[in-house]
C-alpha cells in the first residue's frame, strides 16, 4: 500500500495506472491544444492513439415491401394488359389488323423503352411495365394469324412461326433482362423455354403416334431440366430454377399419361431417362437428394417393368420376394427410404396389375415385412406386415362359423407386432398392447347390441364382460393403459347395450319411477352432506 500525491493511500498497482493515464490525459490536452498532426507510428502504439477513419456514411434504408405502390403498379399493369386484348378485340374496323398490329408494337416498343429509362428511380413501376412490353409483344405476335395478317394455320403451336415467335422471346427475356439487370424479362424469358421446347416438339413429332409423341416430349422435357439443373447460367439462379422444377412437373405428367397405355412402355422408357440422370447428376444434387430421388424412382421404374410381364400367380409372388429383397437391400441407406421405395413398388403395381390372386402377394409381403421388422429401427413395418397378413386371410376365406375369427386372427397379428415393438426397445403399452387387445373385445361388444337377447348376443356379451373385466384388473394392477383403456371401452359398450335392452322391457311408469326415486336419493344424499357440513363447522367453532 503507498500514498499518493494527492493524499489517498492504495494499492500501488492502481495508484500506478491513475498516474500513467492523469499523465496521458494531459499529454492529449496539449496536442489538442497546439492542434498538433497525427503522430509517428511509434508514438501511436505507445499511447495507443486510434487510427483516423472516414465518418461512417448512413446506409439507405432498404424499399418497404407490399406497400400500396407495389399493389398499384401491379393493378395498372394488368389493366393496361387487358386493354391490349380489348384493344385488339374491337379496334378493327377503325384501323384494320396492320394498323392494330402496328400500334401495339409501337405501344410494347415505347413501354420497354421507359421500362429500361426507369429502372434505376422507380424500380417496381419498371418492372410492371416490363410486364406490360413483353404481353403487349405476345399479343401483336399472337393477333398477326387471328386477325389475318398472317395465314392463320400459323396460329398453331407445331408451326415454325410460333417456334420463331418463342426463340425470339426467349433471346430477348434473358438477353435484355440480364443486360439491364431487369428481373421480370429474365423470368419471363426463362419461363418461355417451356413454350419453346413444346412448340419445337409438335413440329417434331407431328406425324407420329400419340404414346411415341408423349413419350419423345417427356423425355424432352427431362433433358431440359436436367440441363438447367447441371449448368445453371449466371442470368439469375431462381427463374432458372423454378424453370426447372416446371419443366420437371410437365415431364411427370406426361409419364402418368403414358401409364394409360397397355403396356406401359413409354413411361418406361422416360422413368430409364430420368434414372440415368439422377446419376448423371449425382455430384449436383449431393448424395443425400440422389439417394432419396433415385431409390424410389428405381421402384417406379421397377413397377412398370414388372408391369409388362404377363399376369400370374407366380409373377404376384415374384412381385412380393422383389419388394422383401430390395427392403433389406436399401436397409443400409435408411428404413425410411427403404419403406418409401418399396411403397412405391408395390403400390403402383398392385394398381397397374389389379392381380386376381392377390391374396399370395399379400401373404408373401406381408411374411417378408415381418422379417425386415425385426430389425430395431424397422420394427414400426411390423404392423403393415399384420394388416397385410390379416388381407390375405379375408382373401382367402369365404366364409366363417363365427365373427369373431377374422377379429381374433387380426387380434394376434397386432399381439406379434406389439412383441416386435418390444424388442426394439418400446415399453408403452397403449402401443404395444392397446391394438391387439382393442381388435379382439371391441368388435364383439359391439355386435352385442345386434338383437341383445339372442343366444349368440348373450354368449358375446359374457364373453367381453368377462374377459374385460379380467384385463382390466391385470392392467389395474400392473399400471398398464394398454389394457385398462380396451377393456373399459368394450365392458362399457357391452353393458350399455345389455341395459338399454332391459330398459326397453321395462313398463314406462318404472322406468319413471327409477328416474324419480334416483333423483330423491341423490337429493336426499346431498341434504345429509350439506347437514353434516353444519355439524362439524359448528363443533370447530365450540373449540374456539
Amino acid at each position: 500500500m503507498l500514498t499518493c500525491i494527492c493524499g489517498f493511500r492504495g494499492y500501488a498497482g492502481y495508484l500506478r495506472e491513475y498516474e500513467y493515464l492523469t499523465q496521458r490525459r494531459q499529454w492529449l490536452a496539449d496536442r489538442i491544444a497546439e492542434q498538433a498532426p497525427p503522430p509517428d507510428t511509434v508514438t501511436a502504439q505507445a499511447y495507443g492513439i486510434w487510427p483516423a477513419g472516414t465518418p461512417a456514411q448512413p446506409s439507405a434504408a432498404p424499399p418497404r415491401k407490399g406497400s400500396a405502390q407495389t399493389l398499384l403498379v401491379t393493378l395498372g399493369a394488368g389493366l393496361l394488359i387487358l386493354a391490349g386484348l380489348v384493344f385488339v378485340a374491337v379496334a378493327w374496323e377503325l384501323f384494320g389488323p396492320f394498323g392494330q398490329l402496328a400500334i401495339l408494337a409501337g405501344s410494347a416498343l415505347v413501354t420497354a423503352l421507359a421500362a429500361i429509362r426507369l429502372r434505376t428511380r422507380v424500380p417496381r413501376t419498371a418492372e410492371a411495365l416490363v410486364v406490360v412490353a413483353f404481353a403487349l409483344g405476345l399479343i401483336v405476335a399472337g393477333a398477326g394469324p387471328g386477325l389475318g395478317a398472317l395465314p392463320e394455320r400459323w396460329g398453331n403451336i407445331d408451326s415454325l412461326y410460333s417456334l420463331f415467335v418463342c426463340a425470339v422471346a426467349v433471346a430477348f427475356g434473358i438477353g435484355i433482362g440480364h443486360r439491364f439487370g431487369i428481373r421480370s424479362w429474365l423470368w419471363l424469358g426463362w419461363l418461355s423455354t417451356l413454350v419453346l421446347l413444346a412448340s419445337a416438339m409438335g413440329i417434331v413429332t407431328d406425324p407420329l403416334q400419340a404414346e411415341l409423341t408423349s413419350t419423345l416430349s417427356g423425355i424432352a422435357y427431362l433433358a431440359l431440366a436436367s440441363g438447367l439443373v447441371a449448368f445453371p447460367l449466371q442470368t439469375g439462379r431462381l427463374p432458372v430454377r423454378v424453370t426447372a422444377s416446371l419443366s420437371l412437373i410437365v415431364a411427370a405428367g406426361l409419364t402418368v399419361s403414358l401409364l394409360d397405355y397397355d403396356p406401359p412402355t413409354g413411361a418406361v422408357v422416360v422413368v430409364s431417362v430420368a434414372l440415368l440422370a439422377v446419376l448423371l447428376l449425382q455430384d449436383v444434387l449431393g448424395h443425400r437428394a440422389s439417394t432419396w430421388i433415385g431409390w424410389p424412382l428405381f421402384g417406379f421404374w421397377l413397377a412398370l417393368l414388372l408391369l409388362l410381364a404377363p399376369n400370374s400367380t407366380a409373377m404376384t409372388a415374384v412381385v412380393a420376394v422383389a419388394g422383401t429383397a430390395l427392403l433389406f437391400l436399401l436397409a443400409r441407406w435408411g428404413i425410411a427410404l427403404a419403406a418409401v421405395a418399396v411403397g412405391v413398388l408395390w403400390s403402383v403395381w398392385l394398381i397397374g396389375a389389379a392381380p386376381p390372386d392377390a391374396r399370395w402377394f399379400f401373404g408373401v409381403a406381408g411374411v417378408g415385412l415381418f422379417a425386415f421388422s425385426l430389425r430395431k429401427a424397422a420394427a414400426p413395418l411390423a404392423w403393415f406386415a399384420a394388416l397385410f397378413v390379416q388381407t390375405a386371410f379375408l382373401l382367402q376365406i369365404d366364409e366363417v362359423p363365427f365373427f369373431e375369427v377374422p377379429t381374433l386372427v387380426l387380434a394376434g397379428l397386432l399381439l406379434l407386432a406389439g412383441l416386435i415393438q418390444f424388442r426394439s426397445g418400446e415399453r408403452r403399452s397403449l402401443i404395444l398392447y392397446a391394438p391387439a387387445l382393442s381388435a379382439a373385445l371391441l368388435p364383439s361388444a359391439l355386435m352385442v347390441w345386434d338383437e341383445s337377447w339372442s343366444t349368440p348376443s348373450l354368449a358375446r356379451f359374457l364373453l367381453v364382460m368377462l374377459g374385460g373385466v379380467v384385463c382390466l384388473l391385470l392392467g389395474v394392477r400392473a399400471h398398464l393403459l394398454g389394457l385398462v383403456v380396451p377393456a373399459t371401452l368394450a365392458v362399457s359398450i357391452a353393458a350399455t347395450a345389455q341395459l338399454w335392452a332391459t330398459l326397453d322391457t321395462l313398463p314406462r311408469w318404472l322406468a319413471l319411477a327409477l328416474a324419480g326415486a334416483a333423483l330423491i336419493g341423490a337429493g336426499a344424499r346431498i341434504e345429509w352432506v350439506r347437514e353434516k357440513r353444519q355439524e362439524t363447522s359448528a363443533w370447530l367453532r365450540t373449540l374456539q
